[in-house]
């Protein structure tokens, strides 16, 4: 697990809540601004410039928990974007104010991430609610006839619906590093 790999844990404002807060668009997900976690090198470089405070790895895991229940993204961040470099920083991220995923939702830049995940649905448990289609921050599931279905050429592997499933019929199953390019919306 990332956090345990580190001694230097750091967390800070997210830039993008904040920054929509300030707009009054306030975030839909989450009121927790205080929940961008860095590690290492990044993470004492902002604690020395009053950018971030250190915090214990039980209060990363709880900034991680809290986060997932609320229903945001972990964006692990890896020195020089390289999946093969330490990791740097892990943002919890949500679809109305992530500077990414309003990027994308704007039509602005395409959506590119690697992911090790993807989300399958066990037809015969699901109910058809719709809250996966919903939450995606994706927008990767649909309902037809009844049942959910991941489109998996838009799936980024986050899990935020299947933490969310309230007939637990979405399962994350690892996939191998994939690349997720998704062009952007056309106005």
């Amino acid at each position: 697990m990332i956090v345990e790999k580190f001694d230097a844990i750091a967390v800070t404002m997210c830039y993008c809540r904040h920054e929509k807060e300030l707009l009054g668009e306030p975030c839909q997900v989450t009121r927790e601004k205080n929940n961008c976690l860095m590690f290492g090198k990044i993470a004492k470089f902002a604690m020395e410039h009053n950018f971030a405070r250190p915090i214990s790895k039980e209060d990363a895991l709880r900034v991680l928990r809290e986060s997932a229940e609320a229903g945001l993204v972990h964006k692990a961040f890896h020195v020089n974007l390289d999946p093969d470099r330490e990791e740097e920083a892990i943002c919890n991220c949500c679809k109305c104010c992530c500077g990414t995923f309003q990027m994308y939702y704007k039509g602005a830049a395409p959506l590119h991430n690697l992911s090790s995940f993807m989300a399958y649905v066990a037809a015969d448990a699901c109910s058809g609610c719709g809250l996966c289609g919903e939450i995606c921050p994706m927008e990767a599931v649909t309902i037809t006839d009844g049942i959910a279905a991941v489109m998996e050429n838009r799936c980024i592997g986050c899990g935020v619906c299947a933490s969310r499933c309230p007939q637990g019929s979405i399962q994350m199953k690892k996939t191998g590093l994939r690349k997720v390019f998704v062009p952007p919306k056309r106005a």
